[in-house]
């Protein structure tokens, strides 16, 4: 129940905020469009993609190494245990065969 206090005060806040930048841009004049349409909007916005991108790398190259490191070594075991399978059971299974005959 506590948190569903909680919600209704976050939305009234954030709700507010928006209102009063809603007034802010009404009361100064604010032309929107122009603003949207200007090249350095244009440009701050292509740096924080790029900044943003540079991050995610940072962040996710590090796992995605560790994961493939892992999923690797995970694999080549795998691979082993089958081949250590294929020779006892099938090619066991061959030489019996032929020893029937």
């Amino acid at each position: 129940m506590e948190e569903e206090k909680r919600r209704p005060r976050l939305q009234i806040r954030l709700g507010g905020l928006v209102i009063l930048i809603i007034i802010g841009i009404v009361l100064f004049k604010v032309d929107l469009k122009d603003k949207i349409q200007s090249e350095q909007l244009e440009e701050n916005i292509a740096f924080v993609k790029e900044k943003a991108d540079d991050f995610w790398d940072k962040i996710t190259r590090p796992i995605k190494e560790k994961i493939s490191d892992e999923v690797e070594e995970y694999t080549e075991e795998q691979l082993e245990k089958m081949q250590e399978n294929f020779k006892e059971n099938i090619l066991k299974l061959e030489d019996d065969g032929d020893k029937e005959d």
